[in-house]
């Protein structure tokens, strides 16, 4: 995750205000991509891996209304997707034009879901890093301390989910049948 492809770009004279609009497009682009997935896993009844998609969008909701300093969206700077300082193949992978990751299919269990979940929220969470370490102005570098240390609690609430789904994993059967059987005619 220290790949420098993840740090933001020229982001040193970014403001406050700046700083927590991106943060909050990312976590409710998060929570939008989550969202998305939960319907898809619902269509295809995986019910199980769609739950724990439920409570992923309710905690990265959380995260985006505990965000230090939140102000109503229209005081907020109004970002474009493409003027985003971001630039970590997992997040906005596709609102970006990448090919969006592929590891996840309509048959994935709980845990290898929180494992995909994980990945994209440390991917967030080294990019405030990163962020924090390049701002000049001390409000901003507050600002994003704070935002960091919101973005590693729900890191740490996900991680708890995932030791959770792997606890239960291990007492279910190891077999799992096609979720999403194709119609085969009568």
């Amino acid at each position: 995750m220290n790949d420098p492809s993840n740090a933001p770009i020229d982001i040193g004279a970014i403001s406050a205000p700046e700083a927590l609009a991106h943060a909050l497009e990312l976590t409710h682009d998060s929570a939008a991509r989550y969202a998305q997935l939960q319907a898809c896993l619902e269509a295809h009844h995986n019910q199980i891996a769609a739950e724990v998609l439920a409570r992923v969008v309710e905690l990265t909701l959380a995260t985006a209304s505990s965000m230090p300093g939140l102000k109503p969206p229209e005081q907020l700077p109004r970002i474009a997707p493409w003027e985003l300082l971001w630039r970590c193949p997992d997040l906005l992978a596709m609102r970006l034009g990448d090919s969006a990751p592929t590891a996840c299919n309509h048959q994935i269990g709980a845990a290898e879901l929180l494992r995909l979940v994980l990945k994209r929220e440390r991917c967030a969470q080294d990019c405030y890093t990163h962020a924090r370490a390049q701002v000049m102005a001390p409000a901003t570098q507050q600002m994003l301390t704070s935002i960091a240390m919101r973005q590693q609690e729900q890191i740490a609430r996900l991680e708890a989910l995932l030791a959770s789904a792997e606890a239960d994993a291990s007492e279910q059967s190891p077999t799992l049948s096609d979720l999403d059987p194709p119609n085969r005619p009568e």
